[in-house]
């Protein structure tokens, strides 16, 4: 029997990144956006479905990746987070050293 492929989620593909996997808190599919417990669409997915989907990220594309918004949608940094903790941690010490002036 020939091995079935496994197609690698489409983090950019949805309004929310975190759509791309189920939501643990109202079973709703990947793609679709949660729901309230009245039944009415939420404007954000759950919190549990966005920790579910950093988990899958992280997996595929390591701790030093992001997810950016860019005006042409969102797209994938390999190296994005690791920049931005960089950035900040110059900036810190930047200020540290002008208070210290």
């Amino acid at each position: 029997m020939p091995r079935q492929e496994i197609s690698q989620p489409d983090f950019t593909a949805h309004k929310f990144p975190q759509m791309v996997v189920h939501c643990p808190s109202c079973k709703k599919p990947a793609g679709v956006m949660c729901v309230r417990p009245s039944e009415h669409q939420a404007t954000q997915p759950h919190a549990a479905r966005g920790k579910l989907a950093d988990e899958l990220f992280i997996e595929i594309y390591g701790p030093d990746a992001s997810i950016d918004l860019t005006p042409q949608g969102y797209v994938i940094d390999p190296t994005g987070y690791a920049k931005r903790l960089a950035r900040e941690a110059k900036e810190c010490e930047q200020e540290g050293a002008e208070a210290r002036s």
